[in-house]
């Protein structure tokens, strides 16, 4: 069990200067209306600096299984083991056109595993929470 100074540390609020936002279109289930929702993140860089802070070194991540579906999506599923508790995560991201593009999809789908990760241990919450007041 993680010590509350520790999740204290991991769960503090990112400043404002790092929360980058993106569009992200949204489909009800219910109704089938389509809306555009403005998503809060931050880059893995972000998440990586707050684990080294909070960790040093002392931490890490590793790539359990790895699988590209058919020619549009690459999936990792990834551990981030850090101050004796272990989160695991399925990360994903698109291929774009050309061969690169696969390497750099796994690159980024490595990045949303380590970002999903990182939120079971408290890291970035804020940006999930969100509340009327």
């Amino acid at each position: 069990m993680m010590e509350n100074t520790i999740q204290k540390a991991l769960s503090h609020p990112f400043p404002g200067h790092l929360i980058r936002q993106r569009k992200q279109a949204w489909t009800d289930r219910r109704t089938g209306q389509t809306r555009t929702l403005s998503l809060d993140y931050v880059e893995t860089a972000v998440i990586i600096q707050r684990l080294n802070e909070v960790f040093g070194h002392a931490w890490s991540f590793d790539i359990r299984e790895s699988q590209r579906i058919d020619d549009n999506q690459v999936l990792v599923l990834g551990a981030l083991n850090a101050g004796g508790v272990t989160k695991t995560a399925f990360g994903g991201a698109a291929i774009g056109n050309g061969e690169e593009n696969v390497v750099n999809a796994y690159k980024a789908a490595v990045g949303d595993a380590i970002k999903l990760c990182a939120k079971q241990l408290g890291i970035g919450l804020h940006l999930w929470i969100k509340g009327d007041g």
